[in-house]
Formats: C-alpha cells, structure tokens, sequence
C-alpha cells in the first residue's frame, strides 16, 4: 500500500488517487490495483474518524464502504464511485502523475471516476466533523465497473437508502431509489450531461471523458 501524508486539500486526495493504477486487468492493468487503493482510502478514512467495511467480491476484489452515522434510524444518502479506470492507451498525458493546467486536472481516473470520489469522500469527512448533520452518509467504493460491474452488482441488494447518487451514473445502471433521479439529458461526442432531481432541489452536471 503507498505511503502518503494525509491530504489538505481535495486536489492532494485526488493526485494520491489518480498516482494508485487502478486500470482494470481487462484492459491490461495490474492486479491488485483496486484493492490497494481501496486499502489507502480505508485508512484515510480512519484517520478521519469515519467507519469502514469491506465487502468481498470475487478474485480478490472487494467493495469500501465508508460512512458517518448521526443515529441508527435515520435517513441514509449514499454516494457511489468505483475504483477501476479503463486503459491508458493514446493518452498524452502522463497517466499516473496528475497535472494541472488552468482550472483543468488531468491524468487517469480524474474524471472517470476517482475525480467525483475524491470530492465525495472529502465532503463526507467535512460533513462528519459538522454540528449540523440530519442524516446518516455514506460512500460505497466499487470495483470492476469498466468491465463487468461486479461490483456494484454484489452490492445493490444489500443495501436500502433514502437517496442515491453515482459519480459516473450512466442509463440502466443507477439503482432506481426514490427521490433521485439521474438521466441523460445531452450526449455527445466526448461529453455528456445530466440533469438530477432529488427533492426539493435540483441541479445539472457535465462530465466529459478524454482520450
């Protein structure tokens, strides 16, 4: 597992983040990526004083989950992200050292999707330590999206929420679970965006994918 000072910034998460290869082994990445990012994010969280466990998978492969509890009967929010990246193949950026240029961060993962869990989990350790806090969150850290979404299989019947939201929802795989709703609402070459509902709010996101 790499060695890191605990991050001050989301920016620093994300770069020790984006420094783990997680390719997933059907596109030619290491095995054992996954889970030793999942292993740093574990302690991370402990030395924030959130609650963790994992779930196994298959083949080694395990889900995070990492959580805050205001009390054992309230709301549940949980946020999704998974672990793994596709290839590296055409990129001219250097993959694994994350790059700043402008208001851009670039390198493996910064968008899809290690970008939306870094901002995830350090809004939920900043939550965690807020006097301010009406509802039980969490995050479930997935494995094997790219490929085969094992991970986010093995864990969708165990778990009952008041609300979910995934970093890289696409159409059929966000869990149905009332009252958010995710859909596409503006696809295209290399970008696409989404409008979200979860009451009494709502807002819009883009994401956008680079070779």
């Amino acid at each position: 597992m790499p060695e890191f000072s605990p991050p001050d910034t989301c920016e620093q998460l994300l770069a020790q983040m984006v420094s783990i290869e997680t390719v997933n082994p059907a596109f030619g990445g290491p095995v054992g990526g996954e889970p030793a990012l999942a292993a740093y994010l574990e302690k991370l969280a402990h030395q924030w004083g959130l609650k963790t466990r994992r779930s196994a998978v298959a083949d080694g492969l395990f889900n995070l989950l990492i959580t805050t509890e205001v009390a054992p009967d309230a709301e549940w929010l949980l946020f999704e992200s998974h672990l793994d990246t596709v290839s590296v193949d055409g990129m001219t950026v250097a993959p694994f050292a994350m790059t700043t240029v402008g208001e851009r961060l670039h390198g493996r993962g910064t968008c899809d999707t290690k970008g939306s869990g870094a901002a995830m989990l350090w809004a939920l350790q900043a939550y965690a330590r807020s006097a301010h806090r009406s509802r039980n969150a969490g995050i479930i850290f997935t494995v094997d999206e790219e490929a085969a979404m094992r991970g986010a299989q093995a864990f969708a019947p165990s778990w009952r929420t008041t609300a979910r939201c995934a970093g890289a929802p696409s159409p059929g795989a966000l869990p149905r679970t009332p009252p958010i709703l995710a859909r596409a609402v503006r696809p295209s070459a290399g970008c696409c965006a989404w409008s979200t509902r979860w009451r009494p709010v709502s807002f819009r996101w883009r994401t956008a994918n680079s070779p």
